[in-house]
């Protein structure tokens, strides 16, 4: 019993049309293909952006917290209050050391040989703060790292040097960027003391 026969001729026409489907379902599959891979390098980019921002953050709130631990250090090294003394000179420098940079594990050390000192100091009951000048030195150091943590504009992108944080050097033949006016527009430094 046949229900329904089609001529040879018809052979032909579902063979191709057969070949179109498949080569437009390959088509397809890798337009999904190359759109999900966008798709993912645009979720892998803003991920990576996320992580910066929230690096910076941290760093802002580690530089704003520091100020004060550092402030109440001060009051108390001159004050003579060297158990204070001590226990600021520890929580700054842990502080200090959970920053995403290398550049202040040098404080951090003199910090906690301060406070080892500091320590030392409170047993001994001493008066008055002796190696004025490696103090000195730390006050400096600290007070510039928390300068460059605190930095307003430490996160913008520098186009010219493709880093976070640089400061660019104006040169006499290129313009520099140095702001925008209240119309969003950029203000240019052309290597002169105008700026238009």
């Amino acid at each position: 019993m046949t229900i329904f026969e089609m001529s040879a001729g018809w052979n032909g026409v579902f063979a191709i049309a057969g070949f179109v489907v498949g080569v437009a379902g390959f088509a397809v599959t890798i337009w999904q293909i190359v759109k999900t891979r966008r798709v993912a390098e645009v979720a892998a980019e803003t991920a990576r952006t996320a992580l910066n921002e929230s690096r910076l953050l941290f760093d802002r709130f580690v530089g704003n917290y520091s100020a004060r631990l550092f402030a109440d250090l001060q009051r108390a090294v001159q004050s003579a209050d060297w158990k204070q003394a001590e226990v600021r000179a520890h929580d700054l420098a842990e502080l200090l050391a959970s920053l995403s940079t290398t550049e202040a594990l040098d404080i951090v050390k003199s910090l906690r040989e301060f406070a080892v000192r500091f320590g030392e100091w409170a047993a001994e009951n001493r008066a008055k703060l002796t190696q004025k000048k490696k103090w000195k030195d730390v006050i400096i150091g600290v007070s510039g790292c928390l300068d460059q943590i605190r930095a307003p504009f430490r996160g913008v992108k520098d186009a010219e040097h493709q880093s976070y944080g640089s400061v660019p050097t104006a040169s006499p033949n290129r313009e520099t960027v140095v702001g925008e006016d209240a119309v969003g527009r950029s203000q240019v430094d052309s290597g002169s003391d105008q700026r238009r």
